[in-house]
């Protein structure tokens, strides 16, 4: 049986985080958490690419580049969590993994009916 343990790393926050819009200081502690609290069995990373519960708010511009390099190199997939709000957002064709171009896997579970915004 697999046992484990989900870690939170820093909310990449790029209006109100401690690293404001640098996606390199949040990427590293993704990568300390990796290196410093696993055990060496990595399995994936799953960010909620557009934050939906205090609003609308994006990831850093390049995190998730960097990010994905990351836990890649651990052996790890990147896995986008659109279940809040991403689906059908912004630019994007199916969501906010769209604008990133590096998620491995994407979770959906929001239902469709009439689409708010042009596609």
């Amino acid at each position: 049986m697999l046992q484990g343990k989900t870690h939170h790393v820093i909310n990449p926050d790029q209006y109100s985080g401690i690293f404001c819009s640098d996606p390199a200081g949040y990427a590293k502690d993704v990568q300390d958490h990796i290196a410093y609290g696993t055990s060496g069995k990595f399995v994936g990373f799953i960010p909620e690419i557009i934050q939906g519960v205090g609003g609308a708010a994006e990831l850093a511009l390049g995190y998730l580049k960097i990010v994905h390099e990351i836990v890649r190199k651990a052996g790890g997939v990147c896995i986008s969590d659109e279940v809040r709000i991403g689906l059908t957002t912004k630019e994007a064709i199916f969501g906010g993994f769209d604008t990133q171009g590096v998620i491995n896997i994407v979770t959906m579970a929001k239902p469709y009916g009439p689409c708010p915004v042009a596609l």
